[in-house]
């Protein structure tokens, strides 16, 4: 027997939306089981797949000698106030190691400390910086060689500065031995860095293991510096102590400076008023313009204690290098009223304001707003 009409279009046809299907059961779930699947998904950890940041550093040897190229770590482990933490290296401006000086480093420390306390003004800050370089373990040989017997000091000696340079404000400890780590939102902690050994990735795809005891201080770079520094004339004069920015320049650094104000080399004689492009009134001075080859009163930089002077001025920018110019002589540009350089040169940028010996009659101050491009931020100005 046939069966009714009815029951042959069930059995021969499929009819999703038919009442009776489980289909249609199925599809009224539907919703719910979509919005509890994207609640699952809310809930699970988030995961990206964007490649892992590079981070390029530049470490200086207890050798003395320097490594740069991107570390294959992302994070460092160190102990502080007997806590562990974990401290992302993206997030930090330099390491600073304070285990004791190796004997080479000490008998370096010692040479230098000698040229400190020197009479040669040119060996003085070529020491100076390299004191500073080598940082932590340089201050118990320097506290020592301080007068304790001196009361009265009018001038305080260069070994001053150098411990400002060395040591950032709040972040000295009695056990000078800690290590300290200086971080981008301005935090300085001192502790124990896990001894672990670094990878480096060069150029070219090779790689340097370096292992963590021969480090000294490790820098990382920045894409943006800025600063807004006080230059000094009486304290920041060439003739004295040319500012260290807290600023080190690499190959691929770039350099711009705003600075204004108006600084005077003899107090009330307002012929001898500067800004930072040199006198206001040079034509009434006579022939007293220039001392070394610049405007008397105007700002100068160089890239390293030794670096080559060149006029920062009111307004510069250093202009990028062109292709197989690196290490070559700077090359000048006077655009209108900006001073431009295709090199500045690297090393430590230092500022000064421009004088001859009679610097004792200085008074006033200049503010500098500095940039600086793909640079490394090793400490405070000083």
């Amino acid at each position: 027997m046939l069966p009714s009409g009815k029951n042959i279009r069930a059995h021969s046809e499929f009819d999703p939306f038919g009442e009776s299907t489980a289909w249609n059961h199925f599809m009224r779930r539907l919703p719910k089981m979509l919005l509890a699947g994207l609640g699952l998904l809310a809930a699970l950890p988030q995961v990206t797949f964007a490649s892992v940041q590079k981070i390029h550093a530049q470490i200086l040897l207890v050798s003395g000698e320097v490594r740069e190229g991107d570390l294959e770590a992302q994070s460092l482990a160190l102990e502080v106030s007997g806590s562990p933490r974990s401290v992302r290296l993206a997030d930090v401006l330099s390491i600073h190691r304070g285990a004791p000086a190796a004997p080479p480093e000490k008998q370096r420390i010692d040479e230098w400390l000698t040229a400190v306390v020197g009479d040669d003004a040119s060996r003085t800050t070529a020491a100076g910086e390299k004191l500073v370089d080598i940082g932590l373990p340089a201050l118990a040989a320097m506290l020592i060689l301080q007068d304790k017997g001196d009361t009265d000091l009018r001038v305080p000696h260069l070994l001053y500065s150098l411990f400002y340079r060395i040591m950032p404000a709040g972040a000295d400890r009695v056990d000078r031995t800690l290590d300290m780590v200086r971080m981008a939102n301005g935090t300085v902690l001192r502790g124990r860095i896990a001894n672990e050994d670094l990878t480096l990735m060069l150029s070219g795809g090779k790689v340097d293991v370096v292992p963590f005891p021969n480090i000294r201080r490790i820098a990382f770079r920045r894409p943006r510096i800025e600063r807004t520094l006080s230059a000094h004339f009486l304290r920041h004069c060439k003739q004295t102590e040319w500012l260290d920015t807290g600023v080190l320049l690499a190959a691929f650094s770039r350099v711009t400076s705003d600075a204004a104000g108006i600084v005077r080399l003899s107090f009330d004689l307002d012929i001898w008023t500067a800004t930072p492009d040199g006198l206001i009134m040079p034509k009434e001075t006579g022939q007293k313009r220039v001392v070394d080859g610049f405007p008397f009163g105007a700002l100068l930089a160089r890239a390293g204690a030794s670096g080559e002077r060149i006029l920062l001025g009111a307004l510069f920018t250093q202009i990028a290098a062109r292709p197989g110019r690196e290490g070559a002589c700077c090359e000048l540009v006077q655009i209108r009223d900006l001073h431009a350089r295709t090199w500045l040169g690297t090393g430590r940028l230092y500022l000064a304001i421009n004088d001859n010996e009679h610097w004792q009659k200085n008074i006033g101050s200049y503010l500098v707003k500095l940039k600086v491009m793909n640079a490394y931020d090793v400490g405070t100005p000083e």
